[in-house]
């Protein structure tokens, strides 16, 4: 009936088997008159915790249904990045805006506007310059203060600025025009000294920008879609969420990665050098504990995900997963060194043999989703209980048309969207 092999178990062996102590009501929802005497079926295959979980079956005929049991899967890590390009941060805790988490890419560093760029400012990515590897960051205990150090040298090896520049202090500042992924931003120019430090160590005239104007770009990926799906403003209404924008970021608010398919990614490396922390070159803000719970890349198929906090009960956050994250050469630097990393390290290529699974980048390697998160004003916080909500099983195979992401997978239409497109997940 279930597609099996099964083997029937006791109520009592589930309680001792996940350690639950008892299943509440509200997950046995209508089979309110299960006891000790109530057997149920298991499958048994793979026979493993993760699979225990989520297949168990009543064997009574009026409960035919699948149970669905608490998982254990948390958020392990969170990473804000104050400048786009630059090393992150990794916090404890997070606020969500409609616009990423709070803090995150306001900051983007960019080249004097040329004839070439048609007076916009280029914005300079990690993808194209490794040596951005070397720039790490640091928020101050009161959150106030942004500082960049440089790894590698002693001259000029900090600069410190405000983590929220005050409207006041930009009034007179230079304002820039940039065109990030097919939309466009106003960055506000944060001075002389920051202009010295940067262009000092990357060897050119390099300014450092404030996101201004409204403080929001839509979101490209959405506005690349079929007329008849959902726009970029109103991307996650359906979710209760607030619209969604951007400042700096890419093509979504959020990244979302998982343990399993870092454990995969780090498996293709040279076993020599599998301790590095690998995560940190797919620059994820959120970055999920999946235990037993999932295999590597399960996450392509993720629509919705709902965060609960220990710390506050009250709260639940929803993460809307939008298309699966096709990745750039930034996969390649070196972070230590600023340079690029030796080819049997360089995981582009390494990723790139089986999951170009995004039809709408084909040559591309995918890993992680974009997504945006609600209500505005909570916070995420590293422990934080994640239960997948909605999914959508597709295979994840090179060139398979099923592999479209589940939620959303931007279609191309124009060239300057696919010139935009390079530096992605920066």
């Amino acid at each position: 009936m279930y597609g099996g092999p099964y083997r029937v178990i006791s109520y009592p062996e589930i309680r001792a088997l996940l350690n639950l102590g008892t299943v509440s009501t509200s997950i046995l929802a209508d089979a309110s008159d299960i006891d000790d005497t109530s057997l149920f079926f298991l499958n048994i295959s793979p026979a493993s915790t993760a699979e225990i979980k989520v297949r168990v079956f009543l064997q009574h005929p009026a409960c035919d249904r699948e149970l669905v049991i608490p998982t254990t899967m948390k958020i392990q890590r969170i990473f804000i990045y104050p400048v786009k390009s630059l090393r992150p941060v990794e916090v404890k805790a997070a606020e969500i805006t409609n616009e990423g988490l709070r803090f995150d890419r306001q900051y983007v560093l960019v080249k004097p506007p040329s004839a070439e760029t048609e007076g916009f400012a280029e914005h300079i990515t990690i993808k194209n310059h490794f040596e951005l590897g070397l720039f790490h960051t640091d928020i101050d205990r009161t959150w106030s203060k942004l500082t960049i150090t440089h790894a590698t040298s002693e001259e000029n090896g900090s600069v410190t600025l405000p983590l929220s520049p005050s409207p006041v202090s930009l009034m007179n500042a230079k304002v820039f025009h940039v065109s990030i992924f097919g939309t466009k931003a106003t960055g506000i120019d944060m001075g002389e000294d920051v202009t010295k430090y940067f262009s000092f160590h990357l060897g050119k005239e390099v300014h450092l920008l404030y996101i201004g104007g409204s403080g929001q770009r839509e979101i490209p990926g959405a506005v690349y879609l079929p007329k008849h799906k959902i726009r970029a403003l109103s991307i996650a209404v359906n979710d209760k969420l607030q619209p969604q924008r951007l400042r700096f970021a890419d093509a979504a608010p959020l990244l979302v990665t998982s343990t399993a398919s870092e454990e995969d990614a780090r498996r293709r490396l040279p076993p020599s050098v599998r301790g590095e922390d690998v995560i940190v070159r797919f620059r994820p803000n959120i970055h999920v504990d999946v235990g037993d719970e999932q295999k590597p890349y399960e996450e392509d198929n993720w629509n919705m995900l709902t965060v609960r906090s220990r710390a506050d009960p009250a709260q639940e956050v929803s993460i809307r997963c939008l298309f699966r994250t096709t990745r750039c050469l930034s996969l390649n630097a070196d972070l230590a060194k600023g340079t690029m990393i030796t080819t049997n390290r360089q995981l582009y290529g390494l990723l790139a043999k089986d999951r170009r699974v995004n039809p709408a980048h084909p040559h591309k390697p995918v890993f992680g989703q974009y997504a945006c998160a609600g209500p505005s004003g909570a916070v995420l916080r590293v422990g934080d209980e994640v239960e997948i909500t909605e999914s959508t099983s597709r295979p994840s195979t090179p060139g398979n048309p099923g592999s479209l992401s589940p939620a959303i997978t931007p279609i191309i239409e124009s060239d300057d969207y696919e010139k935009s497109a390079a530096p992605l997940a920066t």
